[in-house]
């Protein structure tokens, strides 16, 4: 979604019926900024569009957006992590998923975990325009149930239970190291390289050296605060993936469903 593919499109004075609240979550900072400013003109559209998690976990939180715009350049645990995160913190906000390319399976993927539509990099203003009012007319998908617990835990879980080992070496396969710079970096030995990368696979269920950095990167650069609250209230505060996993795997966690 270039510049010239979101403002060349934009036609008229584009706007929505009624006052519409839009956090903008987009894990690329050039692509956040360029949408936001694309959607700034439209009138009765209110952007929320910090490029800081816990400001944009606030505002889930506390000014409970109709509609969360959710995005990422490499499909990843990262959408999935966000999208949670929403979901946790504003159960009645409709979420959109901004992804490279709209799939079957990406599409099943995400609207088990709640996700209202789907859209991808090559839309044009008119179609995000488009996506966003459907988006706003749709039924707010409400708390998390059952089966969208195990959806989003199944793919989260997946770079949570690596070794620290294993992170270390997915860290450097992420620099575009081989095994023998690896196992020169570590001290090990190539074989042992390998070993590790076998278990990295296994774990992971990838199919390339890239497709282990991508599904693992939720660990690194994601950050989902959740605990517990008064009432049964899932509030948001600031901590690792981690215990996300642990809090879905919890016997102990608040009921989700409506």
């Amino acid at each position: 979604m270039s510049d010239g593919a979101i403002l060349g499109d934009a036609v008229g004075e584009p706007r929505f019926e009624d006052p519409t609240r839009l956090l903008l979550r987009i894990e690329n900072k050039l692509l956040h900024q360029t949408v936001a400013r694309t959607l700034l003109p439209v009138e009765n559209l209110q952007i929320a569009e910090d490029l800081d998690s816990e400001a944009d976990l606030d505002a889930a939180e506390h000014h409970r957006p109709d509609i969360a715009l959710v995005g990422c350049t490499v499909p990843s645990n990262y959408l999935i992590a966000n999208i949670a995160r929403i979901r946790l913190a504003s159960p009645g906000t409709r979420i959109i998923a901004l992804v490279p390319q709209v799939t079957a399976e990406l599409t099943s993927t995400l609207r088990a975990v709640g996700v209202t539509e789907l859209t991808d990099l090559d839309s044009t203003l008119e179609d995000l325009l488009g996506c966003l009012r459907r988006t706003r007319r749709a039924p707010s998908p409400g708390r998390l149930d059952a089966a969208q617990v195990q959806a989003i835990r199944a793919r989260l879980q997946c770079g949570h239970k690596l070794s620290a080992r294993e992170r270390e070496i997915v860290d450097l396969v992420a620099q575009a190291m081989s095994n023998r710079q690896i196992a020169s970096k570590l001290r090990i030995t190539e074989g042992t390289v390998k070993r590790h990368m076998r278990n990295i696979f296994a774990k992971l269920r990838a199919n390339s050296r890239i497709d282990a950095v991508n599904k693992a990167t939720t660990t690194i650069c994601c950050h989902l605060p959740v605990s517990s609250g008064s009432h049964g209230k899932v509030s948001v505060k600031s901590t690792c993936l981690g215990p996300l996993c642990d809090y879905f795997d919890s016997a102990q966690r608040p009921p989700l469903s409506a």
